[in-house]
């Protein structure tokens, strides 16, 4: 029986062999490769058929089971079987990228709604001193040229909705902060418009603010201006610091509780003290209170004050010139310490001398005492 297995299969080959010989029918010059292709499709052909018997063997050793499989069959299940693979593995992959991709979303929308809250938190601190520094760039033109109507319209109903919106914009924020993550979307898109808003407004706001500058610069460039300028005590008397300001309700220096009429500066000991505007020395005295101290004259019903002085440079009816050393800072005052006393008085007022220092502060000159 193996023999006669044997022969059918070698007769098997021998006719397949005859077939693709047979069926080489080209051309000479292709016949090579031709050969070629065919002894390698004998050769995979025959492997293929081959057979792999697996024999399944009870532990009784009876109804032996012999499964026969070809080539053709293992190699195939093989691939259907690793293609499925493949097809689970690439599916697996996007379930992933899919998970990843929503928890990134759910970071980032996590960090919009905290991100847009501090916005909008700093908008509104910012929309106030934008509107202080348009108001005193405003007043400034005002006192300046006296022409109120170059100046854009304020309040009316205008102001109103925006401190409404500003409301609006603060409770929303509240609410949210309340909520964390759990905000709602359309509250979220509600303060991004509302901060929009408020910066477009102050965007208008500040173009404004550049404009009347600008014609601040042309009034000052005028040559009654320069004159008053010059003329205008508007340096620091002392190169130092601001230790007590301008109408603070208790004064150390002096002990007591009435506002404070001047500023005191902090000074090094023997710091010069300068002349803050052209003048007449009228007086040069000394007191308890204020130590050695001098009046100064200026032009346009201006005085100045200088207190606390260790020495003085000039003497009594002497003519001086702004920024002009007119004495050092002393410890002459009770109680006494390294600091200059300086006041500015216009007829009988004593004004805060931040006006002058700071012509962008001119909003401070309005008095606080008689």
């Amino acid at each position: 029986m193996a023999k006669e297995r044997k022969s059918k299969a070698t007769d098997a080959d021998s006719n397949l062999r005859r077939y693709l010989d047979e069926s080489d029918t080209g051309p000479k010059q292709g016949r090579d490769w031709l050969s070629r292709w065919n002894e390698l499709r004998y050769k995979i052909h025959r492997k293929g058929r081959e057979r792999i018997t697996i024999m399944i063997v009870p532990h009784t050793e009876s109804n032996i089971l012999n499964l026969h499989i070809s080539n053709y069959a293992l190699f195939g299940t093989a691939g259907v079987i690793f293609v499925f693979l493949i097809a689970s593995l690439i599916t697996i992959i996007n379930r992933s990228a899919e998970t990843i991709q929503f928890y990134d979303m759910g970071l980032t929308n996590s960090q919009f709604h905290i991100q847009s809250s501090r916005l909008a938190d700093e908008i509104i601190p910012l929309h106030e001193r934008i509107s202080i520094y348009t108001n005193t760039i405003a007043s400034i033109h005002t006192r300046l040229s006296g022409r109120p109507d170059d100046l854009p319209a304020r309040g009316g109903v205008a102001e109103q909705m925006v401190e409404r919106e500003i409301q609006d914009l603060s409770a929303m924020i509240e609410q949210c902060k309340q909520a964390g993550e759990q905000c709602e979307q359309h509250r979220i898109e509600g303060i991004l418009r509302r901060s929009l808003y408020l910066s477009i407004l102050d965007n208008e706001k500040l173009k404004q603010a550049i404009d009347i500058t600008d014609k601040i610069i042309e009034d000052l460039n005028t040559p009654e201006k320069q004159h008053l300028l010059k003329i205008t005590p508007n340096i620091w008397p002392v190169r130092g610091s601001i230790a007590v300001p301008y109408g603070s309700r208790f004064d150390a220096h002096r002990g007591n509780g009435q506002p404070l009429r001047g500023v005191w500066f902090h000074a090094t000991p023997g710091a010069e003290v300068f002349a803050t505007a052209p003048g007449k020395v009228t007086e040069i005295s000394y007191n308890k209170q204020f130590g050695l101290y001098m009046w100064v004259e200026h032009p346009v019903g201006i005085r100045t004050f200088y207190a606390n002085l260790d020495r003085v440079t000039v003497n009594a009816g002497d003519q001086i010139e702004k920024g002009q050393v007119i004495g050092t800072v002393g410890r002459s005052a009770n109680p006494a310490s390294n600091m200059l006393y300086y006041e500015i008085h216009i007829g009988t007022v004593a004004y805060n001398p931040h006006a002058f220092l700071n012509h962008l502060q001119s909003l401070w000159l309005n008095p606080q005492n008689p």
